[in-house]
């Protein structure tokens, strides 16, 4: 029975019609979000530190400082042609999301100390927030 299974499962994957089987066997899983509110507070999850957000400048920063940054690299890095262009517009976004994930370690890194000067004092919750900032400082 197995065998047959795993070719039919074969047949399905060479003609595109898998379906996954944690939706087909688990009909009791979540498949995530169906209502246009529910996809709105879901699009936002990576938003709630913003160090794992693709969205360029967030509520809570200025277009006009990304702009600002942007046209000096411009200036710095004139680009001759489109692929040029991209390359320093890629450029200045690297920066833009490190400028970012460094404001954001440094709020996290200076609430623990307020909340608990010496490291070593530190609970296993406030290392572990450390850890996982200091990991979107180099992402």
């Amino acid at each position: 029975m197995r065998l047959q299974d795993e070719r039919s499962c074969q047949a399905r994957l060479a003609a595109g019609k898998v379906v996954s089987n944690s939706i087909k066997h688990k009909p009791g899983r979540s498949t995530g979000p169906t209502s246009e509110a529910g996809k709105a507070r879901s699009a936002k999850n990576a938003q709630k530190h913003g160090c794992c957000s693709t969205q360029l400048v967030l509520p809570n920063e200025s277009q006009a400082e990304y702009d600002k940054l942007l046209q000096s690299w411009l200036a710095d890095y004139p680009p001759a042609d489109a692929t040029e262009a991209s390359l320093v517009e890629k450029a200045c976004k690297a920066q833009w999301f490190l400028i970012r994930n460094r404001r954001r370690y440094n709020e996290i890194e200076d609430g623990i100390f307020r909340e608990q000067p010496h490291a070593m004092d530190w609970t296993e919750e406030q290392h572990k927030q450390i850890t996982n900032f200091r990991r979107y400082l180099t992402a």
